[in-house]
């Protein structure tokens, strides 16, 4: 069969792209991209509609840092299996490392729906929406990261952060108490969980949760609840 023809390209391809993603050494990774460049110009220009062309040439453009060239190629992946997140997921990271986060958001927005058990995409929705000062959806935006990982601490030390900004004493504590479970050792949850207890006038644990603060860290701010 003619290496050229359509069918027997997409396999070839399809085989390198399979083995470059599973391939964990930098320079057999490049010397497979350098093996399929070609076939994917072929690819390519023979059936410029192969998704798995465009997804593998997207992906050699970013190792080779050529933000340009993979931006397009995600483009047209996007366009032609929008139900594959490795363009939704490419796009929200290159408009990130241009500071473009109004184009990132929908990106990362629509890869939080596919990719529901991903902790780290509504991770950073949120840190982009309390940049924004939209805290309010930036609060529901941790508690998707928290519902994917329960036992993550950096989207209940997020959540607790957005809380306070917003004056939502009670979820703050709640974060804050979760924190404490997990990280016991880190005397600043304490610190957090206490201020918050006393702002509710829970005095009685602002007073335990100090009391625990400034055992682990002689300096913590927390001292200035105990008598």
């Amino acid at each position: 069969k003619d290496p050229r023809e359509p069918t027997a390209l997409t396999v070839a391809v399809t085989v390198l792209h399979e083995r470059a993603e599973a391939e964990s050494d930098p320079d057999a990774r490049r010397l497979m991209d350098d093996e399929a460049a070609p076939l994917l110009e072929t690819l390519l220009t023979v059936r410029p509609d192969s998704w798995i062309g465009h997804r593998y040439a997207a992906q050699i453009a970013l190792r080779r840092e050529e933000p340009d060239r993979a931006q397009r190629h995600f483009e047209k992946l996007q366009q032609l299996c929008p139900m594959d997140p490795a363009s939704w997921r490419g796009l929200a990271g290159l408009y990130l490392e241009r500071g473009e986060e109004d184009k990132a958001l929908p990106q990362l927005i629509e890869l939080a729906r596919m990719e529901e058990n991903d902790a780290e995409v509504p991770l950073q929705i949120a840190r982009i929406l309390r940049h924004k000062g939209r805290l309010e959806e930036a609060q529901y935006w941790c508690r998707r990261s928290i519902e994917a990982d329960a036992y993550g601490t950096d989207g209940y030390d997020m959540l607790g952060e957005v809380s306070l900004m917003l004056d939502d004493q009670e979820a703050a504590l709640r974060a804050y108490r979760r924190l404490v479970q997990l990280e016991p050792q880190r005397a600043r949850h304490y610190e957090r969980a206490a201020w918050a207890a006393h702002k509710l006038g829970r005095e009685e644990e602002a007073k335990t949760l100090a009391q625990e603060a400034v055992r682990l860290d002689p300096d913590s701010p927390a001292r200035a609840l105990l008598p």
